[in-house]
């Protein structure tokens, strides 16, 4: 596209010199008509070539645009300055921005390179990975940040008489602190492969490296404890709220039962719970729960709907524990800020790289999370004595 732009810009080039020169000769020959019938020839063709230009170059802006959207975090990384330049340099570091829910690969991911091998590699099975997207995202640039966090609101609003003492209510806040944590890993490769194979790099970057750091940020926002190293996760003591004396749950009650209740409890209390995550196992014991006549209570197998129980979507993820439940409006409840989005960085003088020939790939990411709202989140154990059936 870049040969045809330039080949367009030289035509309307040379057509304008022309004219140029067509006055320069009418002037001086006084040859008016025979000029006149040429310039307008060329004026004509000036503004075809000046239309197909524009053309070409609306066609040219909006290329990236669509490319991007489908660039992959490796496909960037090998794309860059950086890594063209590594072969000069020894180092590259580029920081790109990362699309909350990552899929997973489970794909062939290559593309030939000349027979007989193929570039890159089959992934294992890997699972979505869904839970940072529940929340919203901040950025930030320090190192921790202070939020203040609701306590307990008494409310003695009444009706008053006239002249007549009006009642007090009373409120307790805490004031709290996140700190932003380091989430890392490297991996090595060999010289070679950044030589001969850089889709290698890109399918390592893509479905090892940036699924194995996100893989953990799920499992820490769902089961870290906290601290200096490590995010507080939703199932952390004081970042949820267990409703279920509020529900009023009975051993008797099915799992359908205990969701509902919950689900009621939240919206007493002014929550609206868009999402219930469970582990997967939980999700198999609700999809296989059945009737008195043996027929499946969420559809069966051919049942075509989504995972959705009394219009609640369900995410399921190994990150939530067996036996363990989040319900609730997470994008109430908690907020993620970002420190610093995904980085990767490639260095030979690592330990003993140049010696063995190999290359450092570094991923990292920092970010902290604030659980403002616990009431806004249920949680808890997922599961009841008796509850063997639907109905």
């Amino acid at each position: 596209m870049d040969e045809d732009i330039k080949s367009l810009t030289d035509g309307i080039t040379n057509i304008t010199s022309r004219i140029e020169a067509l006055k320069g000769e009418m002037a001086a020959k006084g040859e008016v008509s025979a000029v006149q019938a040429e310039m307008k020839s060329l004026a004509d063709k000036q503004t075809e070539l000046a239309r197909e230009l524009t053309e070409l170059r609306q066609a040219q802006d909006a290329a990236p645009a669509a490319d991007e959207g489908i660039k992959s975090i490796g496909q960037q990384v090998i794309e860059s300055k950086g890594f063209k330049d590594f072969a000069q340099t020894r180092r590259m570091t580029l920081e790109v921005k990362t699309p909350l829910t990552t899929q997973a690969s489970n794909t062939v991911s290559r593309g030939t390179i000349g027979a007989p091998y193929q570039a890159g590699f089959v992934s294992n099975p890997e699972e979505d990975l869904v839970v940072e997207a529940l929340f919203p995202h901040v950025p930030i640039n320090t190192q921790s940040l202070q939020y203040v966090k609701e306590g307990t609101f008494t409310n003695n609003a009444a009706l008053v008489a006239e002249n007549s003492q009006k009642p007090e209510s009373s409120i307790s806040f805490s004031l709290q602190t996140a700190n932003v944590v380091t989430l890392a890993h490297i991996l090595k490769v060999t010289k070679q492969v950044y030589d001969d194979n850089p889709q290698s790099i890109m399918a390592l970057i893509d479905h090892k490296m940036r699924y194995g750091l996100q893989q953990v940020v799920d499992r820490q926002l769902i089961q870290g404890q906290g601290g200096s190293t490590q995010l507080p996760g939703a199932l952390l003591s004081g970042n949820y709220t267990d409703y279920s004396t509020a529900a009023g749950v009975l051993s008797t009650d099915s799992l359908f039962d205990f969701i509902f209740k919950h689900y009621t409890a939240l919206a007493t209390a002014a929550v609206n719970a868009n999402r219930l995550v469970l582990n997967p196992a939980d999700w198999a014991e609700l999809a296989l729960l059945k009737d008195k006549q043996g027929r499946y209570l969420l559809g069966g197998p051919g049942a075509v709907a989504g995972k959705v129980v009394w219009g609640i979507p369900v995410l399921t993820t190994s990150s939530m524990p067996q036996g363990k439940f989040l319900l609730g409006d997470f994008n109430q409840a908690a907020t993620i800020y970002e420190r610093q989005a995904l980085q990767v960085a490639l260095s030979d003088e690592d330990d003993k790289n140049f010696q063995y020939n190999l290359i450092t790939i570094r991923v990292e990411r920092r970010l902290a999370v604030t659980f403002e709202q616990p009431l806004a989140l249920d949680g808890g154990d997922f599961g009841l004595s008796g509850s063997s059936s639907g109905s």
